[in-house]
């Protein structure tokens, strides 16, 4: 349960950044998203919510390391 209450903190305060983002659809991409300060956050609580033995999907392989996809993250926050 702790760890699904840091993934939801980390997702509402990346979300409160992602609001400075120029309001074009243009400038609402992955990349960008991915690029405000507390995704990283994000990332490590996704990994501590989701392990990679549990949800493979959410995890692609980056230079030897296991990490998770952003791109598939992102894809889900915002279906």
């Amino acid at each position: 349960m702790e760890a699904t209450s840091q993934l939801r903190q980390a997702v509402l305060t990346w979300l409160e950044q992602a609001r400075d983002l120029p309001s074009i659809p243009q400038a609402i991409t992955d990349v960008a998203l991915s690029a405000q300060p507390e995704f990283e956050a994000v990332v490590n609580a996704v990994v501590s919510a989701a392990p990679k033995s549990e949800h493979r999907d959410l995890y692609g392989k980056v230079d030897g390391d296991w990490l998770p996809r952003w791109s598939t993250l992102l894809g889900s926050v915002f279906k």
